[in-house]
């Protein structure tokens, strides 16, 4: 479910629903570190703080768990007598702080490391200050689970998603909700949000197969000039395919700015940063598409350098 990558070092954190959380170095493809939350926990949510020295990690039932990088890095997997010693100390540096009554589903720790905040099924988003860890507000408003996070790269300004297709805009002092239109020339420390502006286009390729860009191609006078019969025969068969779900997006943090996004296919798509829709015709929309996942992809995210 959770994924996070570090943002200093090449490594990224995973966590599941069979209770652990497990930190993998990309550099040699192999994991790391393991830690394991007993009682049948299950981790849902996992996000690094900005200096890479604590991993916030969410369980599903409330429970916000905190720990230290280092320690986690220290238990290694698991399979020596040194690594169960290992990770007893380390389970005494954890702190654990009950959140809701609900399964924790995003976490996002603000670029200034002063805030964190916390999506819930319950539709509400926590707002913790990192000092103590003690509640500051609760965001009320979504009607439903609250799925993304993004904070505004000067740390005033939050942006949610739901699975209500809902975009919220928040001010973090005041604790309110804001409207669009005083975000409008906000830039964002980050982009995990599947609904606005800058990801219009990702949902208009949705129903956009490889077998249709194929057909697509192989007829040199296509276009969508009026009257090109195959090119409407074309569009049709797009319009008339159901729209798989965007699960999770993720804008590059180096290089030309792109934009990646999972589905429910299996499949990654890479896109140029902003995506934005087209008038009348998806096939003007370029990305590359990579696929070998059986099943829906649940979180994307770039390294520290755009390299993975």
């Amino acid at each position: 479910w959770g994924m996070s990558t570090h943002p200093i070092m090449q490594h990224f954190a995973t966590g599941g629903d069979d209770g652990h959380l497990r930190v993998w170095d990309m550099l040699s493809r192999s994991c790391i570190a393991r830690v394991h939350f007993p009682d049948r926990a299950r981790v849902r949510a996992v996000c690094y703080s900005p200096t890479g020295e604590h991993l916030a990690v969410g369980l599903h039932t409330g429970w916000l768990v905190i720990l230290e990088v280092a320690a986690v890095l220290a238990v290694g997997n698991g399979n020596t007598v040194e690594a169960v010693h290992a990770a007893e100390a380390e389970a005494e540096k954890r702190f654990t702080v009950q959140v809701c009554n609900d399964w924790i589903r995003s976490i996002r720790f603000s670029p200034d490391g002063i805030w964190m905040a916390v999506g819930c099924h319950d539709g509400c988003v926590y707002l913790h200050k990192t000092a103590s860890y003690q509640r500051h507000h609760i965001l009320r408003g979504h009607h439903q689970s609250v799925t993304h996070l993004d904070f505004s790269a000067d740390s005033s300004k939050l942006q949610t998603n739901s699975d209500a297709y809902e975009l919220f805009f928040w001010d973090l002092r005041r604790g309110q909700r804001i409207p669009a239109r005083d975000v409008r020339d906000v830039r964002w420390a980050t982009s995990s949000c599947v609904y606005g502006w800058p990801v219009t286009g990702i949902w208009q390729t949705q129903p956009i197969s490889k077998g249709l860009i194929s057909d697509a191609q192989a007829e040199p006078a296509f276009s969508f000039a009026p009257g090109n019969e195959f090119a409407k025969s074309i569009y049709e068969r797009v319009i008339e395919l159901p729209t798989a779900q965007v699960n999770a997006v993720s804008r590059s943090t180096q290089g030309p700015p792109t934009i990646v996004g999972g589905d429910d296919l299996g499949r990654l798509r890479l896109y140029r940063y902003p995506c934005l829709s087209s008038t009348g015709n998806p096939f003007a929309i370029p990305f590359k598409e990579y696929s070998g996942h059986s099943s829906h992809v649940t979180s994307v995210s770039f390294s520290k350098d755009s390299r993975f």
